[in-house]
């Protein structure tokens, strides 16, 4: 009866005033655009409410129960008589704004908490292993600092940069007793590079003349002499080239002729090869020029060269 609606108008008044005080403390932790789209939804909402008013059983009812009545009658009010009326043609509902979904929000921000505590554990995680395995080499604990730098090649910001594994391959040959490991760390340099990791030209030489003098440290002339011929073929005026393929056929004990006029060639400026073509236009203009001053410059930063290599 009457302590019924009584109870039910009071009820909704509550919850309306409890909804709207919800709506304006989310409106006010949200951008502008999405505030807007909550008010035009809570808009529609009210817009469909039925009236109470009509539910009382005489005036004084609704006099009773104005207050509370009056906070959802509106200008869209439906009347008790399209509500009962078997007959009456119901409206089709107003499109509801899509609404903003706060469990989404909360698992994007997580997403992204979680991502950059990854890439700044990661960037600890190699400024660490760099420092440790420094400190572990300079007291001759080659081990240790092997792990630490293996450590560090696992790492997603690491494990594609050639420089990297140059890197490695340079710290396994002064470890001596790794060369299979500089071998492999270089082998892997050069996949990255054909796969266009690679951030300068310079790279890939690079790394051809350090796999070339590991291979001869290692005792295959044939396949280094293969690596520096190709290097010499691109830049025959390159000093480190011509220096280390005349070592290469010194060791392997060919073309004696040909090492020396390389040797030679090695201590000469890239302007003395203007004009010349190939290693016999080289050997004649050597031939002619027998008491030229040698310049040692070259020759030193080749051997300057072999140790940042890591080779004694």
């Amino acid at each position: 009866g009457a302590a019924r609606e009584v109870l039910l108008a009071n009820g909704y008044a509550y919850l309306k005033d409890a909804a709207t005080k919800v709506v304006d403390e989310l409106r006010s932790k949200v951008p502008a655009n999405i505030a807007a789209s909550e008010a035009g939804a809570m808009s529609v909402y009210a817009s469909e409410v039925p009236d109470m008013g009509g539910l009382g059983d005489g005036d004084a009812e609704s006099a009773q129960f104005g207050d509370a009545t009056s906070a959802v009658t509106g200008p869209h009010s439906v009347a008790p008589s399209a509500l009962t009326s078997p007959n009456a043609a119901a409206a089709p509902a107003p499109a509801l704004p899509k609404r903003l979904d706060p469990s989404a929000l909360l698992g994007e921000s997580a997403a992204a908490l979680k991502a950059r505590g990854a890439v700044e554990g990661a960037t600890e995680v190699n400024v660490r292993n760099t420092r440790l395995a420094f400190e572990a080499e300079l007291v001759g604990n080659w081990s240790r600092a092997a792990e630490f730098l293996q450590g560090r090649l696992l790492l997603d910001q690491v494990k594609c940069d050639p420089k990297e594994w140059i890197a490695y391959a340079k710290f396994c040959a002064r470890a001596r007793g790794r060369q299979a490991a500089a071998e492999e760390a270089l082998r892997q340099a050069v996949q990255l590079i054909a796969d266009g990791w690679a951030t300068s030209p310079e790279d890939a030489v690079e790394v051809d003349t350090m796999l070339a003098c590991l291979l001869l440290d290692r005792g295959r002339h044939e396949e280094a002499t293969r690596v520096l011929r190709e290097l010499h073929e691109k830049d025959i005026a390159d000093p480190t080239a011509n220096f280390l393929l005349g070592l290469a056929l010194f060791l392997a004990d060919e073309s004696p002729k040909q090492a020396a006029a390389l040797f030679k060639a090695a201590g000469k400026p890239y302007s003395w090869f203007s004009g010349l073509n190939n290693d016999d236009d080289v050997a004649a203009k050597l031939k002619a020029s027998k008491d030229e001053a040698i310049d040692i410059a070259p020759y030193a930063a080749c051997l300057e060269k072999l140790l940042d290599f890591g080779f004694p």
